[in-house]
């Protein structure tokens, strides 16, 4: 399963089969709003070949929804974070479904072409 062909639904099922999040899919339940690692959860992904976060799950209680869990509130959040606190600031998709779930990929780092860089 690549970061850019992710499917909610078929994650979910992955996770349970598995009892854990994956090294490029990180959960988080987000129950009392933005997670404080979320910074660094991006950050991680953002240096590395990407990831994706599902906001909503919990991962404890077996990737079910979070009871309350107020999507939009949360991806506002989110954007907000990554605009306003990161450095330089993340860019990704997102998206909130249903009040149950919100999905969030930062983008795959760039590198430099090689040959550039160097003194002409």
């Amino acid at each position: 399963m690549g970061v850019y062909d992710f499917n909610l639904e078929d994650y979910i099922s992955l996770a349970r089969r598995l009892g854990a999040d994956t090294e490029r899919v990180e959960v988080k339940a987000a129950a009392q709003g933005l997670p404080k690692s979320m910074a660094e959860t991006l950050s991680a992904f953002s240096n590395t070949s990407g990831g994706v976060v599902v906001l909503g799950l919990a991962e404890r209680a077996g990737f079910q929804g979070v009871p309350g869990f107020k999507a939009r509130a949360v991806a506002d959040a989110l954007a907000q974070m990554c605009d306003e606190k990161m450095e330089p600031p993340v860019a990704g998709s997102g998206y909130a479904t249903g009040g149950r779930a919100c999905r969030y990929t930062p983008p795959r780092r760039r590198t430099a072409p090689s040959g550039s860089g160097g003194t002409s």
